[in-house]
């Protein structure tokens, strides 16, 4: 489930459904102006749907366009939408952006986030800034991603995985905090860092998945260069991407830690542990005669403190 339709499932107070607009990027603004000034807070979410409206002349073309894309929704929509908030006189702005935004990353899609707080915070210095890890639920692509890598016949890693730290965190926490940050009065200006409670080696992670779902796993080490060769051939795909290269280096790319931000727990919310959710997330990929096992035969990963 998409934290979209998590923020729109929790609040029970009907007034907090009326005053906070969650507000998801496209290309197209037409009800921008409407929007912000019905709200007194918004939450700024970022959807990529990559959609063209005619195709492009070539490979090069099309991946420029994917380029200019991205740009336009992290960086020159984002800061619009922070303009209107602000002539609107929104009371109170929560922007997502992702606890490993850094403009120095191999990743376009966590150099432009943090290009985006940027943004957010030059027009808005009062801006609240979201930074959750990566973000797994029903129907995600993070575990399911690892899980649908089976029919490729195994799962490249970069290093078998052993050289990335991950710290995924549950839909329904980012959900809860952001609603406890719209209503906490004191969280104006603050940046909050929130991921899940334990941290996994990616290869222990991806074993994990595995034996939740009690499919056979193959791993084997892929090197960048070759792992960016054939995600480049995905890029090509018009509708759903299964993978590219950016995805590559976003998904080993190591959970950095923020000791000095507040994080769930400084919302009064109980981090969700990875083993608690995965059977909703992975069921689906099971067999039939697996299908009710009982989770308790799957030995959990390992966390790490590093």
């Amino acid at each position: 489930m998409e934290l979209s339709e998590h923020l729109l499932r929790l609040p029970e107070d009907p007034m907090f459904r009326t005053n906070c607009c969650t507000f998801l990027l496209n290309l197209d603004a037409s009800t921008e102006h409407r929007e912000v000034k019905q709200a007194e807070q918004m939450t700024m979410l970022d959807g990529r749907r990559q959609t063209r409206s005619e195709p492009e002349e070539d490979v090069n073309d099309f991946l420029m366009f994917k380029k200019k894309y991205i740009e336009d929704v992290f960086v020159t929509i984002r800061k619009n939408i922070v303009l209107l908030a602000k002539e609107a006189g929104v009371e109170k702005f929560i922007h997502v952006s992702h606890l490993n935004a850094d403009i120095k990353s191999p990743s376009r899609y966590l150099r432009n986030k943090a290009i985006g707080e940027e943004a957010v915070r030059e027009v808005l210095p009062e801006a609240i800034i979201v930074k959750p890890s990566e973000i797994y639920g029903r129907e995600d692509k993070f575990l399911n991603y690892y899980a649908n890598l089976r029919w490729f016949g195994g799962v490249p890693l970069m290093a078998y995985g052993k050289k990335t730290v991950k710290q995924p965190v549950y839909v329904a926490d980012i959900a809860r905090a952001i609603v406890n940050i719209a209503k906490d009065p004191d969280s104006m200006g603050k940046t909050y860092a929130l991921a899940g409670p334990n941290r996994y080696l990616l290869h222990d992670m991806v074993r994990y998945i595995y034996s939740v779902t009690h499919r056979p796993l193959f791993l084997y080490p892929l090197p960048r260069p070759i792992y960016h060769s054939l995600a480049r051939f995905f890029e090509l795909n018009p509708f759903d991407q299964w993978t590219s290269r950016d995805k590559v280096d976003r998904f080993h790319t190591t959970d950095k830690k923020f000791p000095d931000l507040p994080g769930l727990e400084d919302l009064d919310i109980t981090p969700t542990s990875l083993e608690q959710k995965a059977i909703e997330v992975l069921r689906r990929h099971r067999k039939y005669r697996w299908l009710d096992a009982d989770l308790d035969v799957t030995k959990p990963a390992t966390p790490v403190n590093y």
